[in-house]
């Protein structure tokens, strides 16, 4: 469990401090962040929490498995860039960008895409993923402008890349 300067959680899931410097006792309306590992903890200092991304990186992950898909994007992208206290992580990044996918979201079509076009976490499968970007392109108004930019920016890059590799006898 989380101790010291950032050992509880209010309502809103910040990490907030305990009424006594080592001690168990959370502010009214809060409670002890249980879900950091104790091995997350400084050692040697029991009277410090975890880092606070560390306990910002447990919520987002709790928030997330509720399905919650802006944690689920912060998560993929803390995974893809080894932030917020997570290991560098392709594939646990790629398990993210899909369960946001599933659950409707374009940014996760997206994110899948892009690592199934380069590989990342995940065999790399260019005809899925141009064909996932083709997809959000023609989408309707229920996907968000910057998802079909996006996608579309995809779409020429990669047929940039393939016309210098045919140029260049690659």
């Amino acid at each position: 469990p989380c101790r010291g300067a950032f050992g509880c959680r209010d309502g809103t899931g910040a990490c907030v401090a305990v009424v006594r410097p080592g001690g168990r006792e959370c502010p009214a309306g809060s409670q002890l962040c249980k879900e950091v590992e104790v091995a997350a903890e400084p050692s040697g200092k029991p009277a410090l929490a975890a880092e606070p991304e560390v306990c910002g990186l447990a919520f987002h992950r709790r928030a997330a498995s509720a399905g919650r898909l802006d944690a689920m994007h912060v998560l993929s992208h803390a995974y893809s860039n080894g932030l917020r206290g997570a290991p560098k992580d392709e594939a646990e990044a790629f398990l993210w960008s899909r369960r946001a996918m599933e659950a409707g979201d374009a940014r996760g079509r997206f994110d899948v895409a892009y690592s199934l076009e380069f590989g990342l976490g995940v065999p790399e499968d260019t005809a899925a993923a141009h064909a996932m970007y083709r997809e959000l392109v023609s989408s309707g108004a229920d996907v968000p402008t910057a998802a079909r930019a996006s996608s579309l920016l995809a779409l020429l890059s990669a047929s940039g890349r393939y016309l210098a590799g045919r140029l260049l006898g690659r």
